[in-house]
């Protein structure tokens, strides 16, 4: 009989993996039932080890999830993966901009193959729901599991891109799995800019094969990817006294989108809290309601169709009543223009006890508003191609309001270079036209199909012993990472690939916990070939 070895809920024989029990084990409806009865993390891990199977992950993830790791504010996530590597021994390679390079040495017998790169983004996009005081910069998420998938109380999950953080953390921290040389590359502040890629020193990875782990569809490997460029359009005005007779502070909230990512989710025709504002306004206007425009704000980041927004209006007393009246009616046939993809907008004009503010000055109001209306939103044209695929878009996803400018920005989505210039050339005129200054944000390479990969072929291998068939190959609208390691790392084959997670940057986002058990086996077999 052969000795089996049982280490951290890895079941192995003769350190082989023993797929078929997995697979059976996975896909039992018993297993399924007893999974969607936990609702803690420390549950699902002690119910994981009972069951003799993968619960690290989960733990890493619990650990990452009590540090802040907001775009930009990544030091200290940073400093708490290198700290967990170099306690392990393995070397580390970490960079001005937050990027960590952890070498793994091959296991014993595998010193002959050639090495891999596994990569993901440490930082996560920062949404919570409305009331909810949860501040990312300081406080922990709090986790929870229902009905079999990993959630947040209130906010983002970080599923994405944490899994892959997960998946890392927990391969260095086992001697036991089998694999061949390991570049693990936590990349940084991939939702706010790519910065972290785009400056990555590339000479520092020898790897010729990339797993990036950065997906949301177990159904489906990514083989290429949209690229991208981000805007930042700024209106500058003055602030002035009010000319209306007697002036009343109101605020105009939109709530209840759907929000969403605007790459993925961009199909979908889900409704834009920033368009949806101006529209607003369009209706005072049309009722011949005066006001004065104070401030706009909405978005979470450019890469995220925003689901909510804040105006902040002068109306003259006596109107008060009217333009409540307004609001109602455009909520009503802003519901009705949205029924196939929202149910739950909610647009209300409130009165606020502030007598001291200070409108913007006519002209520059008019810009502002006339600017959102004429940004050509969504999805501009789709694939002749590719049955499903969106060929480009844009998003106009923050608009922030200072004392003296307004800050818009967008992010626009092509797999097609040519696209990604037409829609520059359009900024560009809006921007003249409505007297903008206007500045490219960050911009990101595309990646483009490799008819020839090996890795494609090897991973749906892998994929096929544990969920019984391939994955679906696929070119997404979506930015990734990928397109910056095969630019600059000479003859990269690489793959994305992930588990199922559900409403990415929301509130509702959710992480299949079998999805991402599934993604672990077969990652450990691909490894182990």
């Amino acid at each position: 009989m052969n000795k089996i070895y049982r280490n951290r809920g890895v079941n192995m024989s003769n350190t082989k993996l023993n797929m078929d029990n997995i697979k059976n084990k996975l896909n039992s409806q018993e297993f399924k039932a007893q999974i969607e009865k936990i609702s803690t993390v420390n549950s699902l891990v002690e119910y994981l080890k009972s069951e003799n199977m993968e619960y690290k992950t989960y733990e890493c993830f619990k650990m990452i999830s009590d540090i802040p790791r907001n775009s930009g504010k990544e030091k200290e996530i940073r400093d708490f993966i290198k700290k967990f590597a170099e306690d392990r021994g393995y070397k580390t390679y970490r960079d001005e901009f937050n990027n960590l390079i952890v070498y793994v040495p091959a296991s014993e017998g595998m010193e002959d193959r050639d090495s891999i790169m596994i990569q993901g983004h440490t930082d996560m996009v920062c949404v919570k729901e409305g009331g909810n005081v949860h501040n990312f910069d300081i406080d922990p998420l709090e986790l929870y599991t229902e009905n079999g998938m990993l959630r947040a109380r209130g906010t983002t999950l970080g599923g994405d891109d944490g899994i892959a953080v997960a998946y890392m953390m927990s391969i260095m921290d086992n001697k036991d799995i089998k694999h061949p040389a390991l570049e693990c590359v936590f990349t940084s502040d991939e939702e706010g800019s790519f910065i972290g890629a785009e400056n990555l020193n590339m000479s520092k990875l020898k790897s010729k094969t990339l797993l990036n782990i950065d997906s949301e569809d177990e159904n489906v490997m990514i083989v290429s990817c949209a690229g991208g460029m981000a805007f930042e359009n700024r209106i500058k005005f003055e602030r002035v006294n009010s000319k209306l007779e007697n002036p009343s502070s109101c605020r105009i909230k939109i709530s209840g989108l759907k929000g969403g990512h605007s790459g993925s989710d961009i199909h979908l025709g889900r409704a834009n809290a920033i368009k949806l504002a101006a529209k607003v306004l369009e209706y005072l206007e049309k009722d011949k309601i005066e006001f004065e425009l104070v401030s706009i704000k909405s978005g979470e980041a450019p890469n995220v169709i925003p689901s909510k927004s804040e105006t902040i209006v002068l109306v003259e007393e006596k109107n008060v009543e009217k333009a409540m009246s307004t609001v109602e009616k455009a909520q009503e046939n802003i519901t009705k223009e949205y029924k196939h993809s929202e149910s739950k907008i909610k647009i209300e004009l409130e009165k606020i006890d502030n007598k001291e503010l200070k409108p913007i000055e006519k002209t520059a109001k008019e810009r502002i508003i006339s600017w959102i209306e004429n940004f050509k939103n969504g999805v501009l044209t789709m694939s002749e191609d590719v049955e499903g695929l969106v060929e480009y878009s844009d998003n106009v996803g923050t608009i922030s309001t200072l004392e003296d400018e307004v800050i818009i920005v967008n992010e626009c989505r092509s797999c097609e270079d040519k696209k990604i210039k037409e829609i520059k050339a359009d900024m560009e005129e809006l921007s003249k036209s409505k007297h903008t200054e206007m500045e490219i944000k960050y911009s990101y390479p595309g990646w483009k199909f490799n008819p020839k990969s090996e890795v494609r072929k090897s991973f749906n291998e892998s994929i096929e012993k544990i969920f019984g068939r391939k994955s679906q190959e696929l070119a997404v609208h979506s930015g990734l990472e990928v397109g910056f390691f095969v630019d600059g790392v000479e003859g990269v084959d690489a793959i994305s690939i992930g588990p199922n997670m559900l409403d990415i940057h929301t509130p509702e986002e959710k992480l299949d916990i079998i999805s991402a058990l599934k993604i672990w086996y077969a990652l450990l077999d691909f490894l182990e070939k």
